[in-house]
């Protein structure tokens, strides 16, 4: 697995041939960032007076749990992967078939089989799976915090989940702040991985200017500064923002057919993924 040197002084290796390291030889503890961040998600839960949360944005449960699994779907279908947490319990409900991915985490107690309420899967009966799972999760809830009104945060899930879950007694709060303001205070080994995921970032725009020629289409350019993206083991772009002369006015137009010429204005915008690593060129 290729990964970076992410010591902003190191000078023994050359250049980017620093590649191919993995991060706990690089002095960064993983363990204490999951755990850290579980402790802040916590902590500010009670700061916010939530008794219990449902996480259900993955880049979120990756935040609390340091797991991840199938980003990009799972962040489209909220019911097929969620994180249930409260002050001293920490459960996973993962996609059917991969409990093995999350188990071992020393910031998940349990692993269970999502629901996986989707259309797709549930058709004209979604309501009633809808129902069924709401009601098994208040009863959870209950039993875990040990009365059938608390105040649960809730990320993005089906409209009838979090309406019947509130029929059911709870008193359904926004998760988003609570998630929020626990991220904005970044620990030493965060802000290790922060550098980390820069340095991945600079590495990606480097080979992205180096590739930048006339003849190529912006699609073309762009895939590069992904590919090196996903080399590096990072997750993925947000954004298709690159764009040349004619395009970048007025801005955010994605990537297109577009062949670059001679003398061209190129902008970008990387977007990276799950640092948010924000660059405007």
């Amino acid at each position: 697995m290729a990964n970076f040197d992410w010591h902003a002084e190191r000078t023994d290796l050359p250049d980017l041939a620093l590649l191919d390291r993995a991060p706990e030889s690089e002095g960064i503890d993983l363990k204490a960032v999951r755990l850290y961040r579980l402790d802040r998600t916590r902590s500010q839960m009670v700061k916010y007076g939530l008794d219990a949360a449902i996480i259900s944005d993955p880049v979120n449960i990756r935040y609390v749990t340091g797991t991840r699994n199938m980003q990009v779907f799972t962040a489209r279908n909220p019911t097929t992967r969620y994180l249930l947490l409260t002050a001293t319990r920490s459960i996973v409900f993962e996609f059917a078939g991969c409990l093995h991915l999350t188990q071992g985490y020393e910031t998940g107690d349990e692993v269970r089989t999502a629901k996986s309420v989707t259309f797709t899967n549930g058709g004209p009966k979604i309501h009633d799976k809808e129902r069924k799972g709401a009601q098994e999760m208040a009863d959870l809830v209950g039993s875990l915090i040990g009365k059938r009104n608390a105040t649960l945060g809730l990320e993005r899930m089906n409209a009838n989940v979090a309406i019947t879950l509130k029929e059911l007694g709870l008193n359904i709060v926004d998760a988003q702040q609570v998630i929020e303001m626990s991220r904005t205070i970044k620990s030493p080994e965060e802000v290790k991985c922060i550098v980390a995921s820069l340095r991945a970032t600079e590495v990606a725009v480097g080979k992205l200017r180096d590739a930048v020629s006339s003849g190529l289409t912006e699609n073309q350019l762009w895939s590069v500064m992904h590919k090196s993206v996903i080399e590096q083991n990072g997750d993925y772009v947000e954004t298709r923002l690159l764009s040349a002369r004619p395009r970048t006015n007025p801005w955010f137009q994605e990537s297109a057919g577009y062949f670059i010429q001679k003398n061209d204005l190129v902008a970008l915008d990387t977007d990276v993924v799950p640092w948010s690593i924000d660059m405007a060129l």
